[in-house]
């Protein structure tokens, strides 16, 4: 087994592509909220989105939030579970430890995650569980990630070879805002919860468009 050198994958240009292309910017993220706002009966499920587009939370992790992980007064929450959405229904509320030690953690809120939360919970269907529908179910990913994909091809258009629709997407898209917003990376591992900052540095440093043209002008401001 020593004597075994496993081959390195070579990543191709489409793969580059669809790397690049699996987040959502600020203006893609404004079609999908705007619209997905004017349904009124849609409007807990595109809650849950723009929640996941500002916190950066796995879907597991916001599906397994309950309201004691809330911290209203702080303006925090903390993320102690994931949900098993692996065999189980997300209403058998069967609860996971975190993916790594380095998934538990507390996040700061802003203002529109807050106002979020004080929705859900001043229309509350469940006493436990924070992301329910009406009838006080936990929705399940695959009716989040069909919701996702349908307002995409409604709003952004059909996918393509190097672009598919997901709800992972909105992390990535998070992580992407963090870094154009020049976010420490330090402080974006602490916030999503990895602990290898070549992960986020491979994976999730997108350069963004915002960020080619602020590169463009701090080129152009040179004075030799």
């Amino acid at each position: 087994m020593a004597q075994v050198v496993l081959p390195k994958v070579k990543r191709t240009l489409e793969d580059i592509k669809k790397k690049q292309n699996d987040f959502l910017d600020r203006r893609e993220m404004r079609l999908i909220l705007d619209y997905g706002y004017s349904l009124p009966q849609c409007y807990r499920k595109t809650a849950i989105l723009e929640f996941m587009f500002l916190t950066g939370l796995r879907i597991g992790e916001v599906l397994a939030l309950r309201w004691e992980d809330i911290h209203f007064e702080e303006g925090t929450l903390t993320v102690a579970h994931t949900l098993n959405l692996h065999g189980y229904e997300a209403n058998a509320r069967q609860l996971l430890s975190p993916k790594t030690a380095h998934s538990y953690r507390t996040i700061a809120l802003n203002e529109r995650c807050i106002e979020i939360l004080t929705h859900f919970f001043t229309e509350c269907y469940d006493k436990e569980f924070v992301f329910v529908n009406e009838k006080g179910h936990i929705y399940s990913k695959n009716e989040l990630s069909y919701y996702l994909k349908k307002i995409c091809f409604e709003k952004l258009g059909g996918e393509e070879k190097d672009r598919s629709y997901h709800l992972h997407m909105l992390r990535h898209s998070h992580i992407s805002l963090l870094v154009e917003m020049n976010v420490p990376i330090k402080a974006i591992m602490e916030r999503v919860g990895h602990s290898d900052e070549k992960m986020i540095l491979q994976v999730y440093s997108h350069v963004t468009q915002n960020m080619q043209n602020d590169l463009k002008e701090k080129l152009n401001a040179l004075d030799f």
